[in-house]
């Protein structure tokens, strides 16, 4: 496993509520855990806070433990977040969820732009 998967993976796992996660990919709109501090955001969340610069369209932002400078920030590419965002669906049983992301990626279902 990849440095940036075991990343990806402890901050999909703090978010709590993995069959969320597909909802929140659906709509391409990130989620943050107050509890944990860990989170991704998505270049439209950004924008929201005139901070659009700071994560190209086609990545996300990763981020745990609040981020830096005590936490940690990673960029990935959206498609990696999907990908390992789909594996970690199906491996706690969550296969419709994990169909719909797997539908993201291959370009078969719509993206909703919130």
């Amino acid at each position: 496993m990849s440095k940036h998967e075991s990343i990806v993976r402890e901050v999909i796992g703090g978010m709590g509520n993995t069959a969320r996660l597909a909802e929140f990919a659906i709509d391409r709109h990130g989620f943050g855990n107050t509890d944990g501090g860990f989170g991704v955001t998505y270049p439209s969340d950004a924008k929201q806070f005139d901070e659009e610069d700071l994560i190209p369209e086609g990545s996300v932002q990763i981020y745990g433990f609040w981020g830096p400078p005590e936490g940690y920030e990673l960029l990935v590419t959206e498609v990696e977040y999907l990908q390992i965002l789909t594996s970690v669906l199906y491996e706690s049983g969550l296969s419709e969820q994990a169909k719909k992301v797997e539908g993201l990626i291959e370009g078969s279902l719509p993206r909703r732009i919130g």
